[in-house]
């Protein structure tokens, strides 16, 4: 696949999925509700969610993966050697958030690598070749909603490797020097946490 489309990554707010006004150059952390409910914009409740890492085995493997600081924490205490490198998105680890679907994660024991594929009819996607279904690793967006944005992917054919991450310019850079690009993975929520969504009331959005 080519090059995607560079996402805007300011922080946005919106009013039920639509865009009321941008805010520029801004490094402030916050999530913003101003209820009616969740259920009338449609998103997952980011307060819930969690920040998922990328991380590299310093086994003989020596591949990417992707999953939280305390299951990589308890992986090691346990015999694994993960060296966490930074978060990557944030989404959740448990179902029930509203238009999330679960990102498996897959695994390969002959040559170590990981793959994350999105099911959105209720059913684990089929499963690569050679790779064994691990589990369900998190909820995300399947689409770009809520202020979500893309999780890219890239592969190495030799050695093995299958790395992932929100930054276009990062994955522009992996794959220029030989990795496959695999596109848009998912939809997930930024680690940056730029985001603000508000349930206006009818009254409000009666203005707009």
């Amino acid at each position: 696949m080519g090059s995607a489309i560079p996402e805007t990554r300011n922080p946005t707010v919106e009013v039920c999925g639509q865009e009321l006004f941008r805010i520029v150059n801004s490094n402030v952390k916050f999530y913003l509700f101003i209820s009616q409910s969740r259920a009338a914009n449609s998103c997952g409740d980011p307060t819930d969610a969690t920040t998922y890492y990328t991380a590299f085995s310093l086994n003989a493997d020596r591949v990417h993966g992707i999953n939280t600081k305390a299951a990589f924490a308890d992986g090691n205490t346990r015999g694994t050697a993960w060296e966490t490198d930074s978060p990557v998105f944030s989404g959740w680890t448990a179902p029930g958030q509203l238009n999330t679907v679960p990102l498996y994660a897959f695994g390969r024991i002959a040559t170590v690598d990981f793959v994350y594929i999105i099911s959105t009819n209720g059913n684990p996607p089929p499963t690569p070749s050679g790779f064994s279904l691990i589990g369900i690793l998190a909820y995300v967006y399947p689409t770009q909603i809520c202020g979500s944005v893309p999780l890219y992917g890239a592969s190495l054919a030799s050695p093995t490797d299958h790395w992932y991450t929100t930054q276009l310019n990062e994955h522009n850079g992996i794959v220029s020097v030989g990795w496959t690009d695999l596109g848009i993975i998912a939809y997930v929520l930024p680690v940056d946490g730029k985001f603000i969504c508000i349930a206006l009331s009818s009254q409000f959005t009666d203005l707009l």
